[in-house]
């Protein structure tokens, strides 16, 4: 679980650092990044289903 946490808190980082440059608005980029973690962490989870790991 602690590798899926770091890839949150990256995607977290990388979503405010793209909206500070393209928005020019913070807690917007914040707000992608965790949406953009949320969606990744769902799909990878269900991939992971299907493979059977989890």
């Amino acid at each position: 679980m602690d590798h899926f946490i770091t890839r949150f808190a990256l995607l977290i980082a990388i979503g405010a650092g793209i909206g500070i440059v393209v928005l020019d608005n913070v807690a917007m980029g914040i707000g992608i990044g965790i949406g953009v973690a949320i969606a990744t962490g769902i799909i990878s989870r269900s991939q992971d289903k299907k493979k059977g790991n989890r």
